[in-house]
């Protein structure tokens, strides 16, 4: 479920005054909910794009739509609550990342208010009711649940030193989840390891207990998650590496039909001390991809999916070097046959192989449509290089070869021009079918 900002930044408007901290940092003084004297380098991305603190505060809240977040709110007597108010009934802190509200004239420190335990996790996880009647209702502690987002039900549990998060699925949900992280992990991408239990899946906290701060994409994309170029622009501007693991992630929702990527569920890891970006967080959320949410007879095709589709397009118009790794259907059925619950559909492996050949033959037209343009392209950048060696130097002996080397790139250019000409100005368009 995507991020509704619109519907957010429309809520009723809240007095806020203190100082946005990380860990025991002040990154900024709030008053009446502007920001001032912020650290624009640690500053959460949502608030440097939007200077929005309300609409920051509600995008940390439990998701009002989920029941088991109705009795969360029932506990804690805040059901008729602002989403903003919710998560500042606990100082706005969550598990994965250092942020949270200092109120004004507090003197509280970040291990006063940071979570150490969960004592409603029933509640949010499997929506028991004992917490009404065994006497924690008198005494709420400071849940993380009424930050945690998202709009499936989930708690975290503290285990062994660190925190886990226990999301609720039906099997062909949890076989979405467990099989989507094996493919990730065997293609060698960054993803989240996914564990099974009695109600559904559970993973281990990516930001180790605040070594990181998860910084969600919104704050960077707002709510354009659905176009592919700009959020790779977006992402490319904190370096090549982003884009790249950007591309990767979007590879792994178009061969598993993950359809429900959205700016909640991908994001960037920094460091809570500079504010600097580490890398792009893991893949993870993939509860509703494959079969998940079938409806009527499973099929393979995928002639005209506009997961790989908007994939493909945005590989062509950002000419990307894609390297495509393939896994063979004895590798897939592998992976499948280790996940500890079956596949109902008994076609995942079929599903995945499918796609991601029709992707390997689709980007193979691709490139040898674009590779005279390229060369192109390739062609004149050594021409300037070239070009640019001949006018540092005055000698006219060490002009010579450089300007041998230019008159036979010239010719090559030419020659490759006039075999491109009845292409060029076409609009470019893969043969695949729209």
């Amino acid at each position: 479920m995507s991020i509704d900002v619109n519907g957010i930044e429309n809520a009723g408007m809240l007095n806020i005054r203190g100082e946005l901290m990380s860990g025991d940092r002040v990154i900024a003084v709030i008053l009446d909910n502007v920001l001032q004297d912020y650290d624009d380098a640690r500053l959460p991305y949502y608030l440097k794009r939007t200077q929005n603190v309300q609409s920051w505060l509600a995008l940390r809240a439990v998701d009002r739509h989920r029941p088991n977040s109705r009795l969360l709110r029932r506990l804690y007597r805040m059901s008729s609550a602002e989403d903003a108010e919710i998560a500042l009934r606990v100082s706005a802190a969550t598990i994965t990342d250092n942020f949270w509200i200092r109120s004004e004239g507090s003197s509280a420190v970040y291990n006063h208010i940071r979570f150490k335990e969960n004592l409603f996790a029933d509640v949010a996880l499997e929506g028991k009711l004992d917490a009404f009647s065994d006497g924690r209702w008198q005494h709420p502690s400071s849940s993380p649940e009424l930050t945690n987002v998202g709009s499936f039900e989930k708690c975290w549990r503290f285990e062994n030193g660190a925190w886990w998060m226990y999301k609720r699925g039906d099997e062909s949900e949890q076989f979405a989840e467990l099989f989507t992280a094996a493919v990730t992990a065997r293609l060698g991408y960054s993803g989240t390891a996914y564990y099974l239990t009695s109600t559904g899946v559970k993973s281990k906290d990516f930001t180790e207990n605040g070594k990181y701060n998860f910084d969600p994409a919104v704050g960077i994309i707002g709510d354009n998650y659905d176009d592919y170029i700009f959020c790779y622009e977006k992402l490319q501007a904190f370096g090549q590496q982003f884009a790249d693991d950007y591309v990767k992630l979007l590879y792994v929702d178009a061969i598993c039909r993950n359809v429900d990527r959205h700016s909640g569920n991908f994001g960037i890891l920094r460091d809570p001390d500079t504010g600097e970006a580490i890398r792009l967080a893991p893949n993870y959320d993939n509860n509703i991809a494959l079969f998940a949410r079938l409806s009527g007879t499973a099929s393979i095709s995928a002639k005209k999916d506009m997961l790989i589709t908007d994939f493909l397009d945005l590989i062509e118009q950002k000419d990307i070097a894609f390297e495509l790794p393939q896994l063979s259907r004895r590798t897939l059925s592998e992976l499948a046959e280790s996940v500890p619950v079956k596949d109902a559909s008994g076609m995942a492996v079929d599903f995945v192989y499918s796609r991601q050949n029709m992707i390997a033959e689709e980007l193979e037209k691709i490139r040898a449509q674009n590779l005279p343009e390229r060369e192109i392209r390739e062609t004149e950048k050594r021409l300037a290089g070239l070009n640019q060696k001949m006018q540092d130097t005055t000698s006219v002996r060490e002009k010579l070869e450089p300007g041998q080397q230019m008159q036979a790139e010239q010719k090559r250019l030419e020659g490759l021009k006039r075999q491109n000409a009845p292409e060029r100005g076409k609009l470019k368009h893969s043969s695949r079918e729209k």
